[in-house]
């Protein structure tokens, strides 16, 4: 079934959850012929196990691109059986725990009590604070199945000489030792602390965002070990800081820049176009032999 086909069942379909979960009409009120022929119609009955999983991927991932990384509306897992068991381990294949503290951190005990709930958890967006980082880093030991991870500090969090996050080695480790992590995202600038323990996991990273000056020790060790293809940096014009970091060129295929600029701060001196096509062409080996002018 074609990428169209499967957006009009997916309309259908979702019309269909809407009525079967719609309030009923109070004791005593008839439900209106139309209500009733709704949900009388109930189209995903006839439909295969394979079509409604698509259909459901379908209507996840119109809600990631809407909303961001979240769980979809929960009451279309209440229609039946059938599709709470399609349905659930697509809705929970993304995680957030953005919202305050004491939010996240039910979030994260609740998935360090559920066995049957951390295999399906592929893409967690995790926001980190000071008062709960052993068990939020602890949780991340326990999702053996994370794709995608996101990760932002709460101003609580512990910052180095520089105003950088600091990025405990625990951390570190517990990302490294994800075995089918894929993606790799940090949106505030971070200092890794010295890691001297070996990367248990060695698979690729696909894609790695990060201030550009993040990349310095553990942390490029860690890309360096990862063989990293894509990496997404972000250039502060305003940060008045030497870029000394070195890039995994030899396994990169793509680097996106994004340059930062501050409407009440002053662009300081930048060196890092300069130093980057110090290493490029310190790195490039071309495979001709120059003119003879």
């Amino acid at each position: 079934m074609d990428r169209q086909a499967v957006r009009r069942l997916n309309i259908d379909v979702s019309c269909s959850l809407a009525s079967l979960t719609r309030r009923p009409s109070p004791p005593g009120q008839a439900e209106s012929p139309s209500s009733a022929h709704r949900l009388s119609e109930q189209p995903y009955r006839g439909l295969s196990d394979e079509i409604l999983v698509q259909i459901f991927e379908e209507r996840h991932s119109d809600v990631q691109r809407s909303y961001g990384p979240t769980v979809p509306p929960l009451h279309y897992l209440l229609v039946s059986k059938r599709l709470y068991n399609i349905a659930r381990p697509i809705w929970l294949s993304t995680i957030s725990t953005q919202d305050d503290a004491a939010n996240s951190d039910r979030v994260i005990a609740k998935l360090m009590t559920s066995p049957s709930l951390r295999p399906l958890v592929r893409h967690l967006e995790i926001k980190l604070y000071g008062a709960f980082s052993q068990s939020q880093i602890a949780i991340l030991t326990m999702l053996d199945n994370l794709r995608i991870l996101e990760v932002d500090f709460d101003k609580s969090w512990s910052k180095g000489s520089s105003g950088a996050k600091i990025l405990p080695a625990t951390l570190l480790d517990a990302i490294a030792s994800r075995p089918h992590l894929e993606e790799l995202h940090f949106y505030d600038l971070v200092e890794a602390e010295d890691c001297r323990s070996e990367p248990v996991n060695k698979r690729p990273l696909q894609v790695f965002t990060a201030p550009v000056h993040s990349l310095k020790a553990s942390l490029l060790d860690f890309l360096n070990a990862r063989q990293v293809k894509t990496l997404e940096l972000t250039v502060d014009l305003g940060l008045d800081q030497p870029f000394t970091g070195h890039l995994p060129w030899e396994d990169l295929s793509t680097v996106n820049f994004r340059f930062n600029t501050f409407r009440n701060r002053q662009a300081a001196p930048c060196n890092v176009p300069e130093a980057l096509g110090q290493q490029v062409r310190a790195t490039v080996s071309y495979p001709f032999s120059p003119i003879p002018v």
